[in-house]
């Protein structure tokens, strides 16, 4: 594909504007895409399993989409990576058609920022392979990743009723779905009046079928005729729903005020979790309430009923934190028995830097399986376990957990760094850092000495990549000095040592290109320069005293860059404002001011071209791409084609370019999204990809690879790190 324009280039020189028309072109060109493996990481909050159909599986996570997991293979296949828009990406619940004997019908809530488009009840006909909106887009405020997410679930499809869902929203009720097309996606939803709507941002909990025959095998029935719905602030609902049409319902005396989730026995009681209200039971024949609870010192969220057995339950125990316990009884709740990583089970992890220590952390789901005895599965902020031999509180012998972890890459990363002598490194929120000694096998293990929690910025020598730099938080939201700070490694990143003077937290980092000093820029502050590992440092003159978000770690703007020849040269974009440093960064000097004021909201980037000194390079977002360099200081170029630069990386340079790096870019070109290549500094562009699916709408870092050429790796929030590489038939 090519797609010839004519193109303008603004120079600013001396204040004056020069327009030049060169000519750019865009190629189409083939990458191949896959995940670079790393091990989940990220919070699993709720599975849907198939009550009539084996080894039909789905999970959904808070910011990483939605999965299915293939049994034979074992292992999991994202199934929302073709949206283009981030709010998908976060699913509220989750639910299957159980008159698809197939498994492939499957629903999902999700969206998080409230009313909105492309906030919706999705549904997929061959198992996520493809998806149509069902309508309830700007009707519903959708929060996939807000608080009691790990709560649920919201959305039922009618398991004797295909044309039938129920959706339980957060600040509009109750909404009935029918449909005269089952499995069409033209969903008449309509909200059902008068239904409680609960407490603001929390609001109708879970929507369970109470008819005992959905459980397993159900006779055909017009409808689902009893409902039991859950509302935050309110208690537990008992619906009639024999008439869709026409519901009545009435709150459940002596049902919890904070239900979370509920699991129905095959014996007709409902077992409903209520947070620090405990568990409650409620008697399929009496209608009456009794606390469960099995330990009133801890708060509970995930429950499961066994479908063989209606005294067998399990219950999960909640807090934000490691190793939660949970509990099994075989009396329906009369006694319990305490189960935990050193308590009654075997864990079995295939994943190498996952710790039995986090086990059942901030423990979302818990479920038996409808079909297979004595199986079931459960999921939390690291990912989901298979457990087998769930009969053993009765036998002595351990329950047994393991996970299955490939395919399932949920990681938020906010950071990377493509050294010469290591594939990558890369940094993430929650999880700290990793290095990749190769890119087709999961890391053995974080990196070493990191006391962090978010690692923001990397940073490497030129002249020998094994000293390298990097910044991090303790926190998501960081506030003062000691929460968080940097470090310095002497062996490429494999260990790390804290600087001994911490002058702040967070922010970005840059190394000389041939000697051991740093200048760190901390969030919320100015810049400071050390020449011994951190041990003291010196501020940086004639830059602002906030240059970086004081707050926000989430943007992962990069306004400083060590020049890669000259060891005594640094830039940093300060505020509109070019400023470099020919003194190793004992003071900075504006060199050109931008004709766009900069946004805060813009992710920022500033790279040096690794081959040739002074040739420097400005993402700017929205507002474009820019090239200053100091053969003509008072000049900057503005490439005009390029409409948006969300991200810029340089690469290795391509046999038919030797001198000449690749310069990668994600944004527009002449108004096509996707991700470029440039083999002549942006006097043309190759796209190879195209500006569509999870790439697009999650990608947020760029790094790309100096040993092999047209490796380019991309740094998603919520899907891990993927790697692009031309295919065999595309050719530089």
């Amino acid at each position: 594909m090519s797609i010839p324009s004519l193109t303008l280039l603004l120079v600013v020189v001396l204040g004056i504007i020069i327009v030049i028309t060169p000519t750019h072109h865009v190629y189409g060109a083939t990458f191949s895409w896959r995940s670079v493996p790393i091990g989940g990481g990220g919070y699993v909050t709720g599975l849907a399993l198939h009550h009539t159909t084996k080894n039909v599986l789905y999970a959904r996570c808070d910011v990483g989409g939605s999965y299915h997991f293939n049994f034979t293979g074992r292992y999991w296949i994202p199934i929302t990576d073709s949206f283009s828009n981030k709010d998908p990406y976060y699913t509220e619940s989750i639910a299957i058609d159980e008159g698809d004997t197939s498994g492939n019908t499957v629903y999902i809530a999700t969206g998080n920022s409230g009313k909105n488009s492309f906030s919706d009840v999705y549904m997929s006909t061959n198992a996520g392979q493809s998806w149509v909106p069902t309508g309830l887009a700007n009707k519903v405020s959708f929060f996939g990743n807000a608080d009691l997410r790990w709560q649920g679930e919201r959305l039922l499809v009618d398991p004797f009723n295909s044309s039938l869902l129920y959706y339980g929203s957060r600040n509009e009720g109750l909404w009935r779905g029918i449909t005269t097309q089952p499995r069409s996606g033209k969903i008449d939803w309509v909200q059902v009046s008068g239904f409680p709507f609960g407490t603001v941002s929390a609001g109708v909990q879970f929507v369970v079928c109470g008819d005992v025959a959905s459980l397993r095998s159900p006779p055909r029935r017009p409808s689902c005729a009893l409902l039991f719905i859950g509302v935050i602030g309110s208690g537990v609902y008992r619906v009639n729903a024999s008439n869709p049409s026409d519901l009545s319902w009435k709150l459940e005396e002596g049902s919890p005020s904070t239900p979370a989730r509920a699991s129905l026995s095959p014996d007709g009681s409902l077992y409903v979790t209520a947070a620090a209200e405990g568990v409650k039971k409620r008697d399929a024949m009496t209608g009456t309430w009794t606390s469960i609870t099995p330990d009133t010192k801890l708060e509970y969220n995930a429950i499961t009923v066994d479908p063989f057995n209606a005294k067998h339950i399990i219950v999960g125990s909640y807090a934000g934190a490691f190793n939660n316990p949970y509990f099994v009884s075989e009396t329906a709740g009369a006694s319990w028995t305490l189960y935990d990583r050193s308590h009654g089970t075997t864990i079995d992890l295939d994943v190498s830097w996952w710790s039995v220590n986090r086990f059942l952390s901030a423990v979302s789901t818990i479920l038996f399986d409808p079909l297979v005895p004595n199986q079931a599965y459960n999921t939390d902020w690291f990912g989901m376990y298979f457990g087998s031999n769930m009969e053993a509180s009765s036998t002595g012998s351990p329950h047994v957990w393991q996970t299955h972890e490939s395919g399932h890459e949920e990681l938020v990363n906010l950071a990377l760094c493509a050294p010469p002598h290591v594939p990558l490194i890369s940094g993430h929120a929650d999880l700290s850092a990793f290095l990749h000694k190769d890119i087709e096998n999961w890391p053995l293990k974080t990196i070493e000495n990191i006391p962090t929690q978010n690692t923001l910025s990397f940073d490497y020598m030129a002249k020998d990549s094994h000293y390298m730099a990097l910044t991090m938080t303790t926190s998501h939201t960081p506030t003062k000095d000691g929460d968080g700070g940097g470090l310095f490694s002497v062996d490429g990143g494999v260990s790390w040592t804290g600087f001994k003077t911490q002058q702040g937290y967070g922010g970005r980092v840059a190394v000389a290109a041939d000697t051991q000093t740093i200048i760190w820029i901390p969030m919320g502050k100015t810049g400071y320069y050390s020449t011994n590992n951190g041990s003291t440092w010196t501020t940086c003159s004639g830059l602002s005293s906030s240059i970086i978000s004081p707050t926000s770690i989430w943007l992962p703007s990069q306004p400083l860059s060590a020049d890669r020849i000259m060891g005594s040269s640094f830039y940093v974009l300060d505020g509109d404002v070019l400023k470099g440093s020919n003194n190793t960064g004992k003071s900075f000097e504006p060199l050109v001011t931008l004709p766009k004021k900069v946004t805060p909201s813009w992710k920022i980037t500033v790279q040096v071209n690794p081959l040739k000194a002074g040739d420097v390079w400005i993402s700017l977002d929205e507002g474009g791409l820019f090239h200053w360099t100091s053969s003509s200081p008072t000049s900057l170029q503005h490439i005009s084609d390029v409409t948006t630069s969300n991200a810029i990386a340089f690469g290795k340079a391509s046999p038919s370019s030797p001198s000449i790096p690749t310069l990668f870019l994600q944004g527009s070109v002449n108004s096509y999204n996707g991700i470029f290549y440039s083999l002549d500094l942006a006097q043309s562009w190759v796209q190879f990809q195209d500006g569509t699916g999870v790439l697009w709408a999650k990608g947020s870092v760029l790094a790309a690879d100096f040993n092999v050429w047209g490796r380019v790796y991309v740094g998603t929030s919520g899907r891990g790190v993927m790697v692009g590489e031309p295919s065999s038939s595309s050719s530089s």
